[in-house]
């Protein structure tokens, strides 16, 4: 199970490798930065006080951080496709009533098997 593991996730890395590299290169700019820096103040002081939800929502919405722009033969992504480690078995989730009975079997009651 392990070297299924280990083998899937090395394969969905050299798939996606561009994908990575820009969201690490993204993650450096000072744009990117202070939006996340800026979230994480306001999920910081709702966490803190059940009153600055109400304010929160009166303020005006954050920024969204700058788009990822990848290089490279990458296909058509989402944000959704990298929840987790598996771009395959996310995708399975968020079309889970695509699947074949069989499939949905094994992503309910087998997923640390799953080889998509």
């Amino acid at each position: 199970m392990l070297q299924s593991a280990t083998e899937l996730l090395g394969s969905e890395l050299a798939e996606w490798k561009d994908v990575y590299a820009a969201a690490a290169t993204r993650a450096q700019t000072g744009a990117f930065r202070s939006t996340a820096e800026a979230l994480v103040r306001r999920v910081d002081l709702m966490a803190a006080d059940a009153g600055a939800l109400v304010a929160a929502e009166e303020e005006p919405p954050l920024p969204l951080p700058p788009p990822l722009e990848v290089g490279g033969s990458v296909g058509p992504t989402d944000a959704a496709d990298f929840v987790t480690g598996s771009v395959a078995l996310n995708r399975m989730h968020r079309a889970v009533n695509q699947l074949s009975f069989e499939e949905r079997r094994n992503l309910i009651y087998g997923g640390d098997m799953i080889v998509p």
